[in-house]
């Protein structure tokens, strides 16, 4: 398969996708490295999740379980650009469905192919899977994964959304759907933790000082006799 991406090679934010892409597969990177449809999708559930991950616990993962310090000197640059792009996809979130550009692949047929990208976004998962369980214990929520995990292949390419049995699998318009759902439901992902951070502090109303206790404006007078005249 051959990469596609969007427009000129150029993410929303800036960052040179196909010089992140040679770089994750030069010597600057591990033979067991991401590639850059994976790595989109995993920085994207790290920016749409619930807590903030540093570059220190995410690297390693990318590297394919290398250490980020497996050569300082030449990975600098890609790391430099992952987290470069990190920001990038974090920033498209915030601005809605129409500025989130997932990187697919692309088969020789011309289709687009989501499911590295959903192995990725999957990975990021797995690294708070505690923490996003408010939202995967709520079926209403859950649903916004739904089209990724309609996407989603096990390790021998099947899906890993079961099929009742005497039911009929996905049909390619569903499939299509849900590719085009993916910028949405990352959106939507976004929104639903950062609502839960919010939260509106308690109101503390102090009480009126009585007519004839000290003014609390310091001059010394009675209330009555000052800023309660």
């Amino acid at each position: 398969m051959d990469k596609t991406l969007e427009g000129d090679g150029t993410a929303a934010g800036g960052v040179d996708l196909d010089a992140l892409e040679e770089l994750l597969e030069s010597d600057a990177t591990p033979e067991t490295c991401m590639w850059l449809s994976e790595l989109d999708g995993f920085l994207t559930g790290i920016a749409a999740g619930p807590e903030r991950i540093p570059p220190a616990e995410f690297l390693p993962v990318i590297w394919g379980g290398e250490g980020p310090g497996f050569d300082g000197e030449n990975s600098a640059p890609v790391v430099k650009s992952i987290v470069a792009l990190l920001a990038d996809i974090a920033a498209g979130l915030e601005k809605g469905p129409e500025a989130v550009l997932p990187v697919f692949w692309e088969s020789e047929d011309g289709k687009e192919d989501a499911t590295d990208w959903v192995e990725g976004f999957l990975q990021a998962i797995d690294l708070r899977e505690e923490a996003w369980m408010p939202l995967l214990e709520r079926k209403r929520d859950k649903a916004m994964l739904t089209p990724m995990l309609l996407l989603a292949r096990d390790e021998e390419g099947n899906p890993l959304m079961p099929v009742e049995e005497g039911e009929e699998g996905p049909s390619e318009e569903q499939f299509a759907d849900a590719l085009e759902m993916i910028p949405e439901c990352a959106v939507g992902i976004y929104g639903f933790w950062r609502l839960r951070e919010m939260r509106v502090s308690p109101i503390v109303r102090e009480m009126a000082p009585g007519r004839n206790d000290p003014c609390s404006c310091g001059s010394g007078k009675k209330y009555k006799k000052c800023c309660g005249g």
